[in-house]
């Protein structure tokens, strides 16, 4: 009998130190680090959701531009139809290419700040937008271009106005 009591003693005893784990400062410490990788992680998969939506988002603007400039060529080429109708969509156009390569140019110092502000550097991510900020200097060097094309033909209509005159 008496060694029954012993043993139900001992059984109790080892019960309650397991339950003194979690009132321990290395149980307490271990969930408090648990707790903070979990906000971490979590800032990271924000700031990373971030930085595909701003991604997305300049592709999204350089197929805009694209797609405006394709326009704008051909109506550089053609001539049929009202000229003061055709300088108008070519001033329009010109006038949304710009804005598109403005707000690229906005969402890629964006990236750039987000991608900073996470401290560890992304190789990757850095890659990405050296080749973003090449293609928008590629873009306003093509644009400088399309707005010279476009000043030389106001020029030759101009002259061909006053000739017609």
């Amino acid at each position: 009998m008496k060694t029954i009591k012993f043993y139900a003693i001992i059984t109790a005893l080892l019960f309650i130190l397991a339950s003194c784990v979690e009132n321990s400062q290395k149980y307490k410490t271990a969930i408090a680090e648990r707790d903070s990788l979990a906000m971490e992680k979590q800032a990271l998969d924000s700031s990373y959701n971030q930085s595909l939506v701003l991604l997305n988002d300049i592709e999204t603007g350089f197929a805009e531009i694209n797609q405006n400039e394709k326009e704008m060529k051909v109506n550089l080429q053609g001539v049929e139809g009202p000229k003061a109708n055709k300088r108008e969509l070519i001033a329009a156009q010109m006038t949304a290419i710009k804005n598109g390569i403005e707000k690229n140019k906005s969402r890629i110092a964006e990236l750039q700040q987000l991608a900073s502000k996470n401290g560890k550097a992304n190789s990757m991510l850095a890659e990405t937008i050296k080749r973003l900020q090449s293609q928008m200097d590629e873009k306003g060097k093509q644009i400088i271009a399309l707005q010279t094309e476009l000043d030389q033909k106001n020029i030759k209509i101009t002259e061909l106005t006053t000739t017609v005159t």
